[in-house]
């Protein structure tokens, strides 16, 4: 199916949230004007997105955004986890799913889902943040290179404190493309190189410690992976203008 961007960087006003039952009658026709709905199956039948023919089987889910044009046909009782909800855009760059896609997280994804769903009537607040986190896994299932990006900067993240050579992590990750491939795709992607965005990374991770805790120089130095002292000193000026000891308590 094709893909849409699915605006995620702000929290979605969730609508609806239920268990939908449907078949008594074996068509029927949706569309919404404002709201996007996502649906995980464990039946089979098949609906029309705007004049595309999806067949729908267990283990698919399918997101669909404002607008679109929506016809189920079903095989009698029908039973499905859903959330319609709106999604407000922002200026940050909003990740890429594809409409419909049968992925290896199904379970999980239903289970939260319907965990929302059993939060919604008491707990609506933790019932939105579990909804939201599912609709951010979903980014995560479809055939997107996007993903090789993502995954690439969250593994920097969680490895900031280590050696970063980049053909390295590139060759340890086994993303799935070419190395200049990747090169390319990140810098599209972050307006950055990978060296250059791990600078950052360290720069704004060392800039947070430095000016919020009382952590050593050398322990914050350490934390992002750049334990020499004049290497750390040389990041944090060209970065911030000053020295890290500058940086303490302000």
């Amino acid at each position: 199916m094709f893909p849409v961007r699915l605006p995620l960087h702000r929290c979605p006003e969730v609508v609806n949230l239920g268990v939908g039952v449907h078949g008594g009658v074996p068509v029927e026709r949706y569309r919404s004007r404002d709201l996007w709905h996502l649906h995980l199956y464990q039946y089979r039948a098949w609906l029309t997105l705007d004049g595309e023919r999806v067949r729908i089987e267990p283990g698919v889910v399918t997101i669909v955004p404002p607008g679109t044009a929506m016809v189920f046909e079903y095989a009698g009782r029908s039973e499905h986890a859903y959330a319609h909800v709106r999604l407000s855009r922002s200026r940050s760059i909003d990740p890429v799913v594809p409409v419909a896609s049968k992925p290896a997280a199904f379970a999980q994804l239903d289970v939260g889902v319907r965990a929302a769903i059993g939060w919604w009537p008491n707990t609506p607040a933790r019932s939105v943040v579990r909804l939201w986190d599912v609709l951010w896994q979903l980014t995560d299932v479809g055939p997107v290179q996007g993903d090789a990006v993502d995954r690439l900067r969250s593994t920097i993240e969680q490895r900031l404190s280590d050696p970063l050579p980049v053909a390295r992590l590139l060759a340890q990750l086994d993303l799935g493309y070419s190395h200049n491939h990747l090169l390319r795709l990140f810098k599209e992607r972050t307006g950055k190189t990978i060296a250059g965005y791990i600078r950052q990374r360290r720069s704004e991770v060392a800039t947070g410690l430095l000016r919020s805790t009382s952590l050593p120089i050398k322990a914050v130095a350490a934390a992002v992976g750049v334990p020499d002292p004049h290497a750390f000193n040389k990041l944090i000026r060209q970065t911030t203008g000053q020295p890290p000891s500058a940086l303490r308590g302000e």
